[in-house]
């Protein structure tokens, strides 16, 4: 239901959208509309409105009842959902569940405050039954390893736990997911690829099966509705068991960095913060922290994140904020979005300790040869690593003047020197 629009919306025959208009007003008029002719066999299995979007909705479709066909599901995002000419954009998929039939969505998700963050959940067993994705579809991320940190169930339902709650799994969590599943509810607080913890929340009504939840943020009232055994609620944990209130997290692309910037308030025997940054693939990483400058009111704080790749067009960043007694909270996932570097080489530069090679990583795949020469030409090492940004430890070299040589498959080279 889209209550800023008084509009509802839901699934109809094969391949169709329906909407009912005029609900707040008590004359209601239908409308029906084809969601996309490439799939015609199918009928809509989930779809959220966009809290975030005026006018927009996601709407999953899976295989329709009453076919014979092994259809493929499809995602679409919906704008103009209001007028007589919605438009239908086709989303991608995870490759798996675009790959085939055999994936059924049972329900998607987008956080309150970030459109490009969606959640994705299918039912069936033998399969990954929980994706995100951070940047609106583009990339998409399994939280499930089937079977080894979420039992190998079906999953029916699954929402975003809002920023100042946590579901139960551990007293230091602050927002989080929760799912429905064939063998009641589980959930995290740190969702965090195929590495997921999921810990079950089954306590007063037992491992039985949960077609769906939802959580009223206002009191952080759950309620779920199971098959057979009736609806169940419960209450969130709040969040002020972490003692810090994130404010703002931002960040912008600069040249050869990407700079980061947070305010917070309430900070009480806050340790700091721990940067971790990700790109489109892989999990969270720790880059770096900033210790705590304690206030009652607030405070701000920056981070430049020298060592991003230039190669990779996005990168995502967030605060792991841990106090003294070793409770941790996160921030919102910030994306920060610049035009991929050309350059083999960016820069180069040397301290008594370590030469940095500063290289635009748009060949991940592939590898590099470094050779590092003293002044008269001689070799003093020579050997073929990752296509990376190099850290490399001159601690033992003497104090003089060195060649550095980089070289890839490409044939691109760079000379350099420096002084030690």
């Amino acid at each position: 239901y889209d209550d800023a629009a008084n509009l509802l919306f839901a699934g109809g025959a094969k391949n169709r959208l329906f909407r009912v208009n005029n609900v707040a007003l008590g004359t209601i008029t239908g409308n029906s509309f084809t969601i996309n002719a490439s799939f015609p066999e199918t009928s809509v299995s989930a779809l959220k409105v966009d809290p975030n979007t005026p006018n927009r909705l996601v709407v999953a479709v899976s295989i329709a009842n009453n076919t014979s066909v092994n259809a493929v599901p499809g995602l679409f995002s919906v704008t103009n959902s209001n007028t007589a000419t919605p438009v239908f954009t086709q989303m991608n998929l995870p490759a798996a569940v675009a790959a085939g039939a055999g994936y059924y969505i049972s329900s998607v998700d987008i956080e309150n405050g970030n459109a490009n963050h969606i959640l994705l959940t299918l039912s069936n067993y033998g399969i990954a039954s929980v994706y995100e994705t951070l940047d609106g579809g583009t990339n998409w991320t399994s939280l499930d390893n089937n079977g080894v940190n979420l039992p190998n169930i079906p999953v029916r339902w699954g929402v975003f736990v809002p920023i100042g709650s946590n579901p139960g799994n551990g007293v230091n969590a602050v927002g989080g997911i929760m799912l429905a599943t064939e063998s009641g509810v589980f959930s995290t607080n740190v969702p965090s690829g195929t590495t997921t913890v999921w810990t079950a929340n089954n306590t007063g009504f037992g491992n039985v099966r949960t077609d769906m939840l939802d959580i009223r943020a206002v009191d952080r009232t759950v309620v779920t509705a199971t098959h057979g055994r009736g609806v169940f609620t419960g209450t969130l944990f709040a969040g002020s068991l972490v003692p810090v209130t994130f404010k703002s997290f931002t960040g912008k692309a600069e040249a050869k960095q990407n700079k980061l910037i947070w305010t917070v308030e309430n900070e009480v025997d806050n340790t700091g913060y721990e940067l971790q940054r990700k790109y489109a693939t892989g999990d969270f990483e720790k880059i770096g922290f900033v210790p705590a400058n304690l206030s009652s009111t607030s405070n701000s704080y920056s981070f430049d994140d020298r060592m991003v790749d230039l190669g990779k067009d996005n990168a995502y960043y967030r605060l792991k904020q841990i106090d003294k007694d070793g409770k941790i909270s996160y921030s919102t996932v910030v994306q920060l979005g610049r035009k991929q570097s050309a350059k083999f080489i960016e820069y180069m530069s040397a301290d008594r300790n370590t030469l940095l090679l500063r290289i635009s990583n748009s060949n991940v795949s592939q590898t590099i040869r470094i050779r590092l020469m003293d002044a008269s030409g001689k070799v003093l090492r020579n050997s073929n690593t990752s296509y990376q940004t190099q850290q490399i430890d001159i601690s033992g070299l003497a104090a003089g003047t060195y060649l550095v040589e980089v070289s890839n498959s490409k044939g691109e080279k760079f000379t350099g020197r420096f002084i030690k």
